[in-house]
């Protein structure tokens, strides 16, 4: 909630004919053909994508080795085919929405196209927690946990 909140707050400071670019003469003005609000957005997209590499970068160091899981080529082969159904998705819905044919359709493609490959992602994600259920009902959790243990102990894999 927070995070919706604080986007439609910037949002009101970088698109025209809100709220804060209403207020902030500065947001209004031109600098060499781009408008103040648009060279504010642009510039908190670089700064936030540095955070969140800075972010990601800290979280992979710190994070504990995984336990091992069986090899499921069916399922790579799954999320392959999801990504790629993704992206051509939000290909096609950009394509069929560019009304300014150079600078909307750079915008739909990238847009569309995350869109896309997040929804992919996501229902890959489900589909490989359920499995991860159903594997764990059928031969217990502690069967996971033992080899994430050894992992972690002997710093290399199980039986190796």
């Amino acid at each position: 909630m927070v995070g919706a909140f604080t986007h439609v707050l910037w949002d009101s400071f970088t698109h025209p004919g809100r709220f804060g670019v209403e207020r902030v003469d500065w947001l209004e003005e031109s600098y060499s053909d781009i408008a103040g609000h648009e060279l504010a957005q642009h510039v908190s997209t670089v700064l936030g994508l540095g955070f969140l590499a800075i972010a990601v970068w800290r979280h992979a160091r710190l994070r504990l080795p995984a336990p091992v899981q069986p090899h499921q080529p069916e399922l790579r082969l799954l999320a392959l085919l999801a990504l790629a159904v993704g992206f051509g998705v939000g290909v096609m819905g950009a394509l069929s929405q560019a009304d300014n044919p150079y600078r909307s359709l750079a915008f739909n493609l990238v847009t569309q196209t995350i869109a896309g490959a997040a929804v992919a992602a996501a229902a890959v994600a489900v589909i490989w927690h359920a499995r991860r259920v159903v594997h764990d009902r059928r031969d217990g959790p502690e069967a996971g946990r033992s080899a994430a243990a050894e992992t972690r102990s002997s710093g290399s894999l199980p039986g190796g």
